[in-house]
């Protein structure tokens, strides 16, 4: 999955009040972060 894909995701899956741990969340983003900086 696209990391801009998983975090609309997340986005949505927040936005929408389901549980998502902090650690979850954060693991997620991190991702993306590295996702993105290998595209450079």
């Amino acid at each position: 999955m696209p990391a801009r894909e998983a975090g609309v995701l997340v986005q949505l899956t927040v936005r929408e009040g389901a549980t998502v741990s902090k650690g979850d969340v954060i693991a997620t983003h991190e991702r993306r972060a590295v996702g993105q900086g290998s595209l450079l």
